[in-house]
């Protein structure tokens, strides 16, 4: 087998209704809207072509139904992993931020600020979060491994590993968005991955649409 690693395309799951809400979804099963439907086929569209050798997902509804609907029109049967699902947002689930802020100000206000350990309410930390979903992320983008490689997630999961192939603490104010269906690419070079493209919308004409992160 070649040490080389695939290239590998990350992807957020198309809109929900509780995104255009600003409600934390966490592990909360979300259905996708015929907006969120409308960018997982454009983006199968676009991938069609050139499709995957391989597509894995979260095992949520959104993630798996975006991944689903790209996998039926290239061909490719999606993988589901529980490793790749959002951080787990326990009691905070459903809420929007600022009611979150009233309940549990203190942890609220660390979590805004990028504090890793900040622990929603039976939930887990970012830091958990990044460690589970690296961990998954190389399984399954390990060398020898055939490509393109389509990784279907959740914004706050691929944030860590986008922060972690540029070098950047988990402590960093975010400073660029993942909208939903946007298509991000890494390639491994030599002993590193290197981000090649970031939120790419050519395909989104029309059903773009942006979810700002809740906090």
């Amino acid at each position: 087998m070649s040490a080389e690693r695939p290239v590998v395309w990350l992807v957020r799951h198309g809109e929900t209704s509780w995104n255009l809400e600003g409600r934390m979804q966490g592990h909360t099963d979300v259905a996708l809207t015929d907006r969120g439907r409308a960018q997982a086929m454009a983006l199968a569209e676009r991938l069609r072509s050139g499709p995957p050798a391989r597509i894995v997902s979260s095992d949520l509804a959104r993630a798996l139904a975006t991944a689903r609907i790209v996998g039926a029109a290239c061909g490719v049967e999606p993988v589901a992993d529980a490793g790749l699902r959002e951080q787990d947002l326990g009691a905070w689930e459903g809420k929007t931020f600022p009611e979150v802020e009233r309940i549990e100000p203190d942890v609220a206000a660390r979590f805004r600020h990028r504090d890793p350990d900040a622990r929603p309410m039976d939930g887990e930390t970012r830091g958990e979060l990044a460690a589970r979903v690296w961990a998954t992320f190389e399984t399954h983008a390990a060398s020898g491994t055939p490509g393109p490689l389509l990784v279907v997630s959740h914004g706050g999961a691929l944030q860590t590993v986008l922060y972690r192939v540029l070098g950047l603490p988990l402590t960093l104010m975010r400073r660029f968005t993942l909208p939903n269906a946007a298509l991000s690419t890494l390639v491994w070079r030599r002993d590193g991955w290197f981000l090649r493209t970031l939120n790419d919308l050519t395909h989104l004409a029309g059903v773009s649409g942006e979810a700002f992160p809740f906090e």
